[in-house]
C-alpha cells in the first residue's frame, strides 16, 4: 500500500506519524465516520482531535481538528460488528491497529490490508493501494 503523508504504520501500534507529529489514536482522539464509496472505491475513516479524555486530561484549550484516512483504489472493504457489546460500548475508542486481515477461518492475508479494531469489537477492515493521511479543520458529516 502507497502510504501518502503517513509514516508506515506498525502492527499493533496505537501511534501514527505524520509530518513530525505523533498522533495517539487511542487516547487523543475520539473516532466518529467510516463510510465506503462504491463507485470511487474509496473509504474514509475520521478522527476527531482532541478527546473528550485529552481535554479532561490535560485541561487545555485546543481548536478541533479531524484526521482523515483516505483509502484509494479499494480491494475489500468489510465492517465486522459481531462482538456481543453491540455499537453503543467504547466505539470510539480504537483498541488496535493490525496490518493484516484474519479471516473467519483463521487465516492471514497481509498484502495491502489494514484492520482497525475498536473498544466494543468493531472492526474495519480494507484493502486498498493508497492511504492518505490529512488533518483537516471540517468534514461533511
Amino acid at each position: 500500500m502507497e502510504l501518502i503523508n503517513i509514516n508506515p504504520i506498525l502492527d499493533d501500534v496505537l501511534e501514527i506519524y505524520s509530518q513530525n507529529k505523533c498522533w495517539d489514536l487511542r487516547n487523543d482522539v475520539d473516532f466518529l465516520k467510516v463510510s465506503y464509496n462504491v463507485i470511487e472505491k474509496s473509504a474514509i475513516l475520521i478522527w476527531q482531535f482532541p478527546s473528550d479524555w485529552y481535554l479532561k486530561q490535560y485541561k487545555i484549550k485546543e481548536s478541533k481538528k479531524f484526521l482523515e484516512f483516505y483509502f484509494e483504489n479499494v480491494d475489500f472493504f468489510e465492517i465486522d460488528s459481531s462482538d456481543i457489546y453491540g455499537l453503543k460500548s467504547d466505539i470510539i475508542v480504537l483498541e488496535g491497529i493490525h496490518n493484516y486481515y484474519e479471516k473467519k477461518d483463521g487465516t492471514i492475508e497481509n498484502n495491502n490490508f489494514i484492520t482497525f479494531i475498536f473498544g466494543n469489537g468493531l472492526k474495519v477492515i480494507i484493502k486498498a493501494d493508497i492511504l492518505r493521511f490529512q488533518v483537516i479543520s471540517s468534514f461533511l458529516k
